[in-house]
């Protein structure tokens, strides 16, 4: 949700779980686990009188820790649409109907263990993705804000790089995703560091 003023960068907190189960960012190292999120925005989709602003953000995980990705945007005022349980306020309004969060994982490729192939497994966006998209630029073509600039969705980077088999089995965590993602409108925005260049890696 909202505007993602910074065209790329990097989110870097340690995770830690509360009572709820609810996953934050926490100062004491001992407490949280390392998590370190890259994102690219893909697109910015203005405020119009039917939707606030939204962006298409791609997103590289560094870390595979569990909501990492929702928690690190909900954090810097970036719901993703969908997520009821880390600052779900921020895109009530916002028509996004779908009872799923906008987060999809397009591209996940490995080493196979054994003949030490790459492996590359793609999934397109499904249907409420595109059908979303589509009503956002018609909205646009119809009445734009020009005061707010904003954007939804979040697709990764292409992760896999040009890496021989061999290059990929030295490796060490050689797990890698690539995630579509929208998120809506924040009154905050995010202070992030530029690091796109950062090899993927799920710990």
């Amino acid at each position: 949700t909202g505007h993602v003023v910074q065209q790329e960068g990097e989110f870097r907190t340690f995770l830690a779980t509360g009572k709820n189960l609810n996953r934050f960012s926490t100062e004491d190292e001992e407490e949280g686990e390392l998590a370190v999120t890259h994102y690219r925005v893909v697109k910015n989709f203005p405020r119009t009188v039917q939707c606030p602003a939204v962006t298409h953000v791609a997103v590289r995980l560094e870390t595979g820790r569990r909501n990492q990705i929702r928690v690190h945007f909900a954090e810097a005022g970036h719901t993703v649409l969908g997520d009821s349980r880390y600052r779900a306020h921020l895109w009530k309004e916002i028509p996004w109907p779908h009872k799923r969060l906008a987060l999809h994982a397009s591209t996940l490729a490995f080493v196979h263990p054994v003949s030490y192939e790459m492996l590359r497994f793609t999934s397109p966006l499904p249907s409420e993705f595109t059908h979303f998209v589509r009503y956002i630029q018609q909205t646009q073509s119809q009445n734009v804000d020009n005061d707010v600039v904003v954007s939804p969705f979040a697709q990764v980077r292409n992760p896999i790089q040009a890496r021989s088999a061999s290059e990929w089995a030295d490796t060490e965590w050689p797990t890698r995703w690539r995630f579509e993602l929208v998120v809506g409108h924040a009154n905050t925005r995010s202070s992030v560091t530029s690091d796109f260049e950062s090899s993927f890696q799920e710990e």
